[in-house]
Parts: structure tokens; C-alpha cells; sequence
């Protein structure tokens, strides 16, 4: 049987060792990107949105992204901030441990000096 998977980019990434970032985020979750992008061009008063710095889990679950964060508005200022931690929770942290179980046993297939001899591109043909 010949199995032809289909990853995504940012998993690709992760599969090569490579932290995931801001842009990576729009392969896992387009909407969120796409909000994330509005936030960053808005014109308005961003507190007026009344965001906080924390993040809903895959189980519903608020999840402060930094000490305290259920009590820190989002503002102009700090907008960005906001929008570098949310990316690196939902792409690095949320997904860490589904993530590391299906490297370990990926890794016992094939020798991981082998896979980093190749690029994302490579690895989804």
C-alpha cells in the first residue's frame, strides 16, 4: 500500500525543525490570519474591540499568553505584541504535543538527518 499524505506548510516546517511564525499561520488557520491581519491595519481605537491577551484553546479554555494576560488590553500600541503571541501559541505551543508524538514515530521510519536534506516542497511530493 502506498500512502501519499498531504501536510500542511506550517506542519512541513515542524517536520524540518523549523519554528513557525506569523505568516505560517495562515496554512493552519486562514480566518484567524485573515483577523489577525485586520487587527494590524486597524484604523480605530483597538481597545475599542476589547480584546485581552489570551488565547481559546482547542477545548474552549481561556489561556493567558503571557502573566496576567486576562488582564491586558490590547491597544494601539501593544497590538502587535498581541498578534506575535497568539501566532506562536496557536502554531508552536497549542500544537506542541500532537506535534512531538508524530515526529518521535516519524522519526523512527526515517533517519532525521535524511529529512532535513529536503524542503517543504520536496517532502510534499
Amino acid at each position: 500500500i502506498v500512502v501519499e499524505p498531504c501536510f500542511a506548510p506550517f506542519f512541513l516546517a515542524k517536520l524540518l525543525g523549523r519554528h513557525n511564525s506569523y505568516y505560517d499561520l495562515q496554512t493552519l488557520d486562514p480566518s484567524l490570519f485573515a483577523n489577525l491581519q485586520r487587527l494590524k491595519s486597524y484604523d480605530g481605537n483597538v481597545t475599542d474591540l476589547c480584546c485581552s491577551f489570551v488565547a481559546t484553546s482547542a477545548d474552549g479554555e481561556e489561556v493567558p499568553l503571557l502573566p496576567g494576560g486576562e488582564n491586558m488590553t490590547v491597544t494601539n500600541e501593544n497590538r502587535f505584541r498581541y498578534v506575535y503571541l497568539l501566532s506562536d501559541y496557536k502554531l508552536n505551543i497549542e500544537l506542541r504535543a500532537g506535534s512531538a508524538a508524530f515526529l518521535t514515530g516519524f522519526k523512527r521510519l526515517l533517519d532525521e538527518r535524511w529529512l532535513r536534506m529536503f524542503g517543504e516542497e520536496e517532502l510534499q511530493q
